[in-house]
C-alpha cells in the first residue's frame, strides 16, 4: 500500500477485513456497488475489463450489486477465490461506519447460484488422503450429493478426478501433498487446488462435524472407512467456513465400491465417447444420444449411471423392468414426459433454500413442480407395476400449501418490490403495502390535477433513485410552468421540477416504500426458514423424479431407435445378434449391423482388415453395448446376451504426451501395461493396434506376446484389431483365439468395403487403396504398388515369425502364468526368461 494513502475509517475497516482473507479478492459493498481496492482492483479491472479508477490515491474497480452474479461467474472461472463483504445494517440508520462482514467465500467448487453452475453437470468439490490405500470424497454442494471412493494407487485417484470433472480439490498443506499436485495440474490445468491447515484433517474433529450434520451420536450408519470419514468431515468444515453458516443439506455419502460397479478409466471413457467432450460436436457421445430426459436432475443422473455402470444383476434387471413397463403403454409416455417437463431443478432448489439463496423464481418453480404430482401419479397408476418398479413421487401437501399461501401467482424476481409475498401471509406487510398503493393513487391524482392546472397535457410525474419523485415537462412547454415549481434538473429535451404539493406525497411514498421493502424481505426470510425442514422431502422427491425421468428417457430411446432388452448369462456367454453402434448409427444414413460371439472357450478375437472398413466401430460397438446393458438400458441389437463385466479396458489410437516427455510408443506401452496389470478374467479388453510406434519386428513381437498373455495369464474377453496379419497364426496355436475379418470385395479394379464381419483372416491390408481414396497423387500410388511387390517377393515378413510347437507352447503358457506375479506397478510385461523359449 502506498504511503500517501489516507486511512479513513472505511479504509481501515476494509484493511481489517482484507487481512482475514488475503488469498481472496474482496468485494466490499459500498451503496449500490461492490468495490475492489488496491491490488484486488487491478485484478478485477483486468479480468472483467472494467474501468480502473482511483480515489485518494486508492485504485478502485466497482461492480453494480444487481450484476454481481454475472461478474462473480467470470472471476471464479478465471480461477480466483472471491470473498463477498456485505453491509449488515441500513446505512441510513447506522451510527458511524456501516457494519460490514464477509457473508460468503466463493470458489469453483462452492457455487450454488443457478447461473453459476452448469444445469446438466455436477460441480464436484473433492478431497483426498492416503492411508495404505487412497481415499477420495466428492461433494456437490449445489445438489447435496456426496460420494466416497477407495482406490489402490494415486493414478486411479487422478483418473477418478478426471472422470468426474471435479472443479476444486482440497489437500493438506504438508509439502509432500503440494508436490503431488503437479501431475494432476498438468492433466487438469483449470482445476482449483486449495491447501488447508492440517487441523481440518484431524480425525476426531472431522467425525464430530459429521455427527452434527446428521444429528447422531455414533457413525455406525455410515458405510465409510475411517480415512474417508475424516475427509468427509474436513470438507464439511471447509464449507461451513466458506458459507459462514452450518452445512445441513447433504445426504449421507455413498461409498462407490469397485466390487459393485463396472470400472472404466478416463482413457476408456474418452476412447468410447461415452460422455460429451467440450471440443466435440453435439450428438457425438453416448450421453448425447441417450439424453432424452426432460429434467436437469435426470440429465445429471444419466451421466452418473454411464460413468458407474452396475455389476449387480438384480439392480440392473430392476432398471430394465421400468423400461419394459413404460414401453407396455407407449401412448402414455409422451404424457408423462409432458408432466416432467414442468419440474424444475428440485435438487439445486433444495440446496439454495438450505443456504438462504433461493430466489422467488426458485420457489415458484418448486410450487409448480409440487402442484403437478397428483396428475403425474394419476398417469402412472394406469401402468401395471405389481413389483413397484416405477418410483411414484409423494405429494407434499403441507409444503405446497405453504408455498401457495405465501407466494404471489407470478412473483417479482426481486424481493422488496411488494410483488413477491402474497396478501394474507404477513398482516403488517399487507397494511403498509396497501398504504403504499393508495399513496401511488394519490400521485396519479396529483399528476392529473397539475395537467389541468397548468394546461400541459404531456406533464408527468416520475421517479429515479437519485432525485426521488419529480415533475417532468418538455422544453417546448416549460414557459407554461407555474412559479411554485422548483427546477431540479435540465435535460436535452425536458426540464424536471418539484412542487409544494408533490413533497408531502413523496415523503409519504418513500417512507411507505422503505417500510414495505423491509417487511417483504423479512417475510421472505421467515418463509425460507419455514421451508428448511422440508429439504429432505424435496431431495427424496427429486431422486424419484430423476429416476422416473431416466427410465422414460431409456424407454423413449428404445422405442425411437429399435433397442432391445438385453439378458445376462451366468455361463458368461457374450452373444450379440445384429449389433449396431448407437452413436454412429444416429449420425449416418445407413449402418451395417454385425454379430459378435465370445464365451469361455472362445475368449479372444483377432480382427483384421483394411483401414476405413469398420474395425474400430466394431470394437467400440461391443464395449458401448456392454455399458448400455449394465446401466439398465435396452441396447442397439436384435438380441444381446451378455456376461457381467467388472472392467472395460481400451487401447485405441496413437498419441504422444509431450508435456510429460512421453513418445507415442511409450504412451501406448504405458496404457498396455495398465491393462495387463489390472485386467481380470471378468474384464473386457478392446485393443485397436499395438506395437505401431516401433519397428515392425518389435511391434509384432510385442503384439504377439500381449495376446498370449491376455489369453493364458488373464483369461479376459478380448477383441484385438490389427494390421499385423502375422498375428492370425495365433488362431492355429490356441483354440481360444478366433480370426475374424472385415469383408472386402473388388469390382473393376475398385475396392468395396462391405462393413461386414466374417470368420477368417484378411489376405491383404489394402493400405495403398485407402491412400488412393484419401487423394494421394496417382504417380505415388503406382510407385507404392511397385515397392510393395518388391518387398513381398524378396523379403516376406511372414516367414520371419516363429510358430511355436506344442511342447514349446506349454512351456510358454507356464511362464506366462508365472509372469502374472510381476510387480503390478512396473511397466515391464514379462521377465526376461519368458522370452527364452
Amino acid at each position: 500500500m502506498q504511503s500517501n494513502v489516507k486511512i479513513t475509517p472505511m479504509v481501515q475497516q476494509y484493511l481489517e477485513i482484507k487481512g482475514q482473507f488475503q488469498d481472496a479478492i474482496l468485494l466490499f459493498r459500498l451503496g449500490d456497488f461492490y468495490e475492489a481496492f488496491f491490488d484486488d482492483a487491478k485484478l478485477v479491472s483486468k479480468t472483467l475489463q472494467l474501468v480502473l479508477t482511483a480515489r485518494n490515491s486508492i485504485p478502485m474497480a466497482g461492480i453494480p450489486y444487481h450484476a454481481l452474479d454475472n461478474y462473480l461467474k467470470r472471476l471464479v472461472e478465471a480461477g480466483f477465490k472471491v470473498a463477498i463483504c456485505d453491509q449488515m445494517e441500513d446505512p441510513a440508520l447506522a451510527k458511524g461506519i456501516v457494519r460490514r462482514e464477509v457473508t460468503r467465500v466463493v470458489t469453483p467448487g462452492t457455487v450454488i447460484e443457478e447461473n453459476l453452475v452448469d444445469m446438466n453437470n455436477h460441480n464436484f468439490l473433492a478431497s483426498v488422503c492416503e492411508d495404505q490405500d487412497f481415499y477420495a470424497c466428492l461433494l456437490d454442494i449445489s445438489t447435496g450429493e456426496s460420494y466416497a471412493f477407495v482406490r489402490k494407487n494415486w493414478e486411479q485417484i487422478f483418473d477418478l478426478f478426471q472422470k468426474n470433472g471435479i472443479t476444486q480439490l482440497l489437500v493438506p498443506e504438508q509439502q509432500d501433498w503440494v508436490l503431488r499436485m503437479a501431475p494432476i495440474k498438468k492433466r487438469m490445468p483449470s482445476l482449483f487446488i486449495e491447501t488447508l491447515p492440517d487441523w481440518y484433517f484431524h480425525k476426531e474433529e472431522a467425525q464430530e462435524q459429521i455427527k452434527r450434520l446428521f444429528k447422531v451420536a455414533y457413525l455406525d450408519f455410515l458405510e465409510l472407512p475411517g480415512p474417508a470419514q475424516t475427509l468427509y468431515g474436513a470438507v464439511l468444515k471447509y464449507l461451513e467456513n466458506q458459507f459462514m453458516t452450518a452445512v445441513d443439506h447433504f445426504r449421507p455419502p455413498t461409498l462407490i465400491r469397485e466390487q459393485t460397479t463396472l470400472w472404466m478409466d478416463y482413457a476408456t471413457i474418452d476412447h468410447l465417447n461415452l460422455i460429451h467432450r467440450e471440443s466435440g460436436s453435439a450428438g457425438t457421445s453416448l450421453y448425447d444420444i441417450m439424453n432424452e430426459t426432460t429434467t436437469p436432475m435426470g440429465s445429471r443422473l444419466l451421466k452418473r449411471w454411464i460413468l458407474f455402470p452396475l455389476r449387480e444383476v438384480s439392480e440392473i434387471e430392476k432398471r430394465l423392468d421400468r423400461v419394459d413397463i413404460l414401453l407396455s403403454d407407449s401412448s402414455r409416455m409422451e404424457t408423462l414426459r409432458g408432466h416432467l417437463a414442468r419440474y424444475f431443478d428440485l435438487e439445486r432448489i433444495a440446496s439454495r433454500i438450505s443456504y438462504g439463496k433461493a430466489n422467488p423464481k426458485d420457489l415458484a418453480g418448486l410450487r409448480q413442480s409440487l402442484s403437478d404430482i397428483p396428475f403425474l401419479n394419476e398417469v402412472l397408476e394406469a401402468y401395471e407395476d405389481p413389483k413397484g418398479a416405477i418410483p411414484r413421487p409423494e405429494a407434499l401437501s403441507e409444503l405446497l400449501n405453504l408455498l401457495e399461501s405465501s407466494l404471489q401467482e407470478n412473483p417479482h424476481r426481486i424481493v422488496g418490490e411488494g410483488e413477491v409475498i402474497r396478501e394474507g401471509f404477513d398482516p403488517e406487510l399487507d397494511e403498509i403495502r396497501d398504504l403504499y398503493l393508495h399513496s401511488d393513487r394519490a400521485l396519479k391524482a396529483l399528476e392529473q390535477e397539475e395537467r389541468e392546472r397548468t394546461g400541459i397535457g404531456s406533464l408527468k410525474i416520475s421517479h429515479n433513485s437519485v432525485f426521488g419523485y419529480y415533475i417532468e415537462v418538455s422544453k417546448t412547454q416549460s414557459s407554461r410552468v407555474p412559479p411554485d415549481y422548483e427546477r431540479r434538473q435540465t435535460l436535452v429535451a425536458s426540464e424536471r421540477y418539484i412542487s409544494p404539493a408533490l413533497k408531502p406525497i413523496e415523503e409519504k411514498l418513500l417512507n411507505a416504500r422503505e417500510r414495505m421493502t423491509f417487511l417483504e424481505k423479512r417475510a421472505y426470510l421467515q418463509l425460507m426458514e419455514r421451508l428448511k425442514p422440508f429439504i429432505p422431502e424435496i431431495q427424496t422427491l427429486s431422486e424419484r423424479v430423476s429416476v422416473l425421468d431416466l427410465a422414460l428417457s431409456f424407454a423413449f430411446c428404445a422405442q425411437k431407435r429399435g433397442f432391445k432388452r438385453p439378458s445376462f448369462s451366468p455361463e458368461r456367454q457374450l452373444a450379440i445378434r445384429q449389433g449396431r453402434h448407437p452413436v454412429i448409427e444416429q449420425n449416418q444414413d445407413f449402418f451395417i449391423p454385425n454379430d459378435l460371439h465370445l464365451d469361455k472357450d472362445h475368449r479372444f478375437i483377432i480382427l483384421t482388415g483394411p483401414n476405413m472398413a469398420g474395425k474400430s466401430t466394431y470394437l467400440r460397438q461391443a464395449a458401448v453395448i456392454t455399458v448400455m446393458a449394465q446401466i439398465g438400458s435396452f441396447v442397439p441389437a436384435e438380441s444381446a446376451e451378455l456376461p457381467i463385466f467388472d472392467r472395460i479396458f481400451t487401447r485405441i489410437g496413437a498419441r504422444d504426451d509431450l508435456s510429460s516427455g512421453k513418445s507415442t510408443f511409450l504412451v501406448e506401452m504405458t496404457e498396455t501395461a495398465a491393462i495387463l496389470n489390472n485386467a481380470t478374467d471378468r474384464s473386457l479388453i478392446i485393443l485397436d493396434e499395438i506395437g505401431r510406434g516401433t519397428s515392425t519386428y518389435d511391434g509384432i513381437s510385442i503384439a504377439w506376446v500381449v495376446s498370449e498373455y491376455i489369453l493364458n495369464a488373464i483369461g479376459a474377453y478380448c477383441i484385438f484389431a490389427t494390421h499385423y496379419n502375422e498375428l492370425t497364426e495365433l488362431g492355429a496355436l490356441y483354440p481360444g483365439i478366433h480370426n475374424f475379418r472385415i469383408k472386402v470385395t473388388e469390382e473393376n479394379g475398385e475396392v468395396l468395403f462391405l462393413y461386414k464381419v466374417e470368420e477368417g483372416a484378411a489376405d491383404r491390408s489394402y493400405g495403398i487403396e485407402v491412400a488412393r481414396i484419401a487423394g494421394l497423387p496417382p504417380e505415388v500410388i503406382t510407385r507404392a504398388n511397385q515397392v510393395l511387390e518388391t518387398i513381398t517377393t524378396e523379403n516376406r515378413l511372414e516367414s520371419k515369425v516363429r510358430v511355436l510347437g506344442s511342447t514349446e507352447l506349454e512351456k510358454m503358457k507356464q511362464k506366462l502364468l508365472r509372469s502374472k506375479r510381476i510387480n503390478r506397478y512396473q511397466m515391464t510385461f514379462f521377465d526376461k526368461a519368458d522370452f527364452e523359449v
